[in-house]
């Protein structure tokens, strides 16, 4: 079936709005329209939520769905996301297209 594709896996960086914010209020930069309101981050991170729990139940609405606790320090959260993602890649890497004869 032709169609947009699908991504191999959607992360959903999954934060809350304290976590957030204290580490917004390190930034060397003033917030964007989006970090100053905290009533309109909280329903994005509702709906992402929400969506995040769907996918999960029904690939067929996003594809792959992998929630990564983003509480946890930048460090940690990098090293989760690469458990995800260094598998794709490697798959990636390894991939030969089948060889064409002229």
């Amino acid at each position: 079936e032709v169609g947009i594709p699908s991504p191999d896996i959607n992360l959903v960086l999954d934060i809350s709005d304290e976590e957030a914010e204290r580490r917004m209020n390190n930034l060397s930069h003033l917030p964007d329209k989006f970090e100053m309101h905290r009533e309109f981050r909280e329903k994005v991170y509702t709906g992402y939520r929400e969506l995040a729990a769907m996918a999960k139940n029904d690939r067929d609405l996003f594809g792959y769905v992998e929630i990564v606790n983003g509480n946890n320090p930048p460090e940690k959260v990098f090293e989760d996301i690469k458990k995800f993602v260094d598998p794709l890649y490697e798959k990636l890497v390894h991939f030969t297209l089948p060889s064409q004869s002229l």
